[in-house]
């Protein structure tokens, strides 16, 4: 009992010391956008803090002596995949622009998918026959070299998109780098999980069961996905809460639910969370969320973008306490190889993929465009998540500890790095800075085809915006069978 008592108060004691570093992490993040400190990104700076703190109590005999423990703490791919990626995936789903997503879904599609199956197989060829070679002292086998490869090229340009959003720059421009990266997460993902599964005895004859277990498990988790999305709306609608106000609260939580569902429940079957939980927010802000009151919607928002970031700010200062731990794994050769590959395969998949595009676009993208694409290549939470899954599965922990320290130099040099020199490369290019908000058109009308799902699922006597029914706003507001595509 003894025994127990003092394990929970060490759990007590690292709760209280995380939330109160997240808390300075993002009090110094205001700092910075009230300065308007670009070369600084606010990640970065979160690194930082968490990094100083962890150096500061490396220095005590007790915290030499609890490295082991903390690692595992730290970094419990339970924790990891049910506490902090949840509110961050559905979030990201819930406030996409939809308007100017589909009208660019085809060429966002196209970046995600198709480019991040070059970007994993360019890389997976560069890290095996580094260690073949002996370039690396490393040297991961075929399986393990292809999961790496697959976390990797998952981005998050949360850095970049910061300062997109600080300068306010071109809608298009700022749609297209969002839009892939959403979309690159659960590519990402899936492929890390197929190659994971995959034989032992890994050989290119079992490329073609990858590539049909990567097909099932995109198109199982996206129904997944759209079918909790749907169910929420008959739900709130069939509930008729929204009609008045009066319950907004429970609302909330009731939308929440079903948000966090969309994550747990394709776990089940082993498909893809990221995946349905992404759609679940597309399909829920389309379909759910009108059917709630206004009070309702307005503070959901909110919740909903707060509890993401306090997520991402946690994720980043877990990357930062954990650098001190794995600072004796790190093998800075095969750092530099991932690094070197990363890039180099980002640069071959944008402005290949571009090419492509450009000969259906009537509006080609510029040249500019393609840079700053290229350049918005950042690793983040969700490379970070995956290497701390492939570690917990790996028979050999001292690879895996390897993997998960390579995963954090990446992500270190690409937030500060290619984050900290997004302002001056907007604008060395002139891309359009200070540009007003986006006007979605409110003239758009509900397609003949749609009108039986609008009926069926928006509660038209819920008024959430005055003037409006529900399926007005939601006409207004931008469906993907509405939109004229520009690819």
């Amino acid at each position: 009992m003894l025994k127990e008592d003092g394990f929970t108060h060490e759990a007590y004691l690292e709760m209280a010391v995380l939330i109160s570093l997240c808390a300075v992490a993002l009090a110094a993040g205001q700092c910075l956008h009230r300065l308007h400190i670009h070369w600084l990104p606010e990640s970065g700076l979160t690194i930082l803090i968490g990094f100083a703190f962890a150096m500061l109590e490396s220095t005590t005999a007790q915290g030499r002596a609890e490295e082991h423990a903390q690692k595992e703490r730290y970094f419990d791919p339970v924790f990891f995949n049910l506490i902090l990626l949840p509110p961050i995936i559905f979030e990201s789903g819930y406030h996409l622009n939809l308007t100017l997503f589909f009208a660019n879904l085809r060429s966002i599609t196209l970046f995600a998918v198709v480019g991040t199956l070059l970007a994993t197989a360019f890389t997976w060829v560069a890290i095996y026959y580094a260690g073949e070679y002996g370039w690396t002292p490393t040297v991961l086998p075929i399986r393990e070299a292809g999961a790496f490869a697959a976390l990797i090229s998952a981005v998050d340009p949360v850095a970049t998109l910061a300062t997109f959003g600080a300068l306010k720059v071109d809608h298009e421009l700022h749609c297209l780098v969002f839009g892939e990266s959403v979309l690159n997460d659960a590519v990402s993902l899936i492929l890390f999980s197929a190659i994971s599964s995959s034989p032992p005895a890994f050989t290119p004859a079992i490329l073609p069961s990858i590539g049909l277990d990567f097909v099932r498990v995109c198109v199982l988790s996206l129904l997944c996905g759209i079918g909790t999305a749907l169910i929420a709306a008959l739900a709130f609608r069939g509930l008729k809460m929204g009609r008045h106000g009066e319950t907004p609260l429970t609302e909330v939580v009731l939308f929440w639910a079903f948000s966090y569902l969309s994550f747990v429940l394709p776990e089940v079957p082993h498909l893809a969370a990221i995946v349905s939980s992404l759609f679940a927010g597309v399909f829920m802000a389309l379909y759910a969320a009108p059917n709630l009151s206004a009070i309702a919607r307005r503070h959901l928002g909110f919740v909903l973008k707060s509890m993401a970031v306090f997520c991402d700010t946690l994720i980043f200062l877990l990357v930062g306490l954990a650098l001190v731990l794995y600072v004796d794994n790190i093998d800075f050769k095969l750092a530099g190889v991932t690094i070197l590959a990363c890039l180099a395969g980002r640069v071959l998949q944008v402005f290949l993929l571009s090419a492509i595009v450009n000969r259906c676009r009537p509006r080609p993208l510029p040249l500019r465009f393609q840079a700053v694409m290229a350049h918005s290549g950042l690793r983040g939470a969700i490379a970070v998540a995956l290497a701390v899954q492939m570690h917990d599965e790996m028979e050999d922990k001292r690879k895996g500890a390897t993997v998960v320290a390579t995963t954090m130099v990446t992500v270190l040099f690409t937030v500060f790095g290619l984050g900290g020199s997004t302002k001056m490369l907007l604008d060395r290019l002139g891309v359009d800075q200070g540009v007003p908000p986006y006007e979605e058109d409110p003239a758009m009308l509900r397609a003949g085809a749609c009108e039986a799902l609008f009926a069926l699922l928006i509660d038209p006597l819920v008024d959430a915006d005055g003037d409006l029914d529900a399926a007005q706003r939601v006409s207004r507001r931008g469906h993907p069978l509405l939109t004229r595509n520009r690819w």
